[in-house]
């Protein structure tokens, strides 16, 4: 008797642990498929969300990045544009800033000097965003002004 009968009449003898078994191994196997499935379509849909939102890297440096840096930067193929930044704190000459606070105080005579590289869509955003947040403060301020009879260009502007 060869080994593939004796395995043959073992599984026969024992179908209901067979059958278990056999059971147990396909619910297994389409667990670990469907992780997989899984698995790809997050990184799928991962990648798809960062294409379409542009995500952002903030690089900070304090002795500042160097023009090569960027050169270098701006060669990788998934950079699809650059927005420089620098911000500076400044001691005016001749004059006082408003201030809050009196006192003697250096600090209290700082001006901090922001520079920006390319704001267009990041003001968009911004401005968007906060127009959002006023609309949704104003919400129950806007539907009785609108039930009274007010127009929707007198409240908005």
């Amino acid at each position: 008797m060869t080994f593939y009968e004796r395995a043959f009449r073992y599984i026969w003898r024992k179908r209901s642990q067979s059958i278990l078994l056999l059971v147990c191994f396909f619910i297994i196997s389409v667990i670990v498929l469907s992780a997989t499935v899984i698995l790809q379509s997050a990184q799928a849909t991962n990648l798809s969300i960062q294409e379409k939102t542009g995500t952002k890297l903030v690089l900070h440096s304090e002795t500042g990045i160097t023009a090569d840096t960027i050169a270098q930067i701006q060669g990788i193929s998934s950079v699809s544009k650059i927005n420089r930044t620098v911000s500076n704190t400044a001691f005016p000459v001749g004059f006082s800033p408003v201030i809050k606070k009196e006192g003697t105080d250096p600090l209290n005579m700082a001006v901090s000097l922001h520079a920006y590289d390319n704001i267009g869509m990041d003001a968009f955003i911004i401005l968007f965003l906060i127009f959002v947040f006023w609309t949704k403060s104003r919400k129950h301020e806007m539907g009785i002004l609108l039930s009274i009879g007010c127009r929707k260009i007198s409240i908005i502007g």
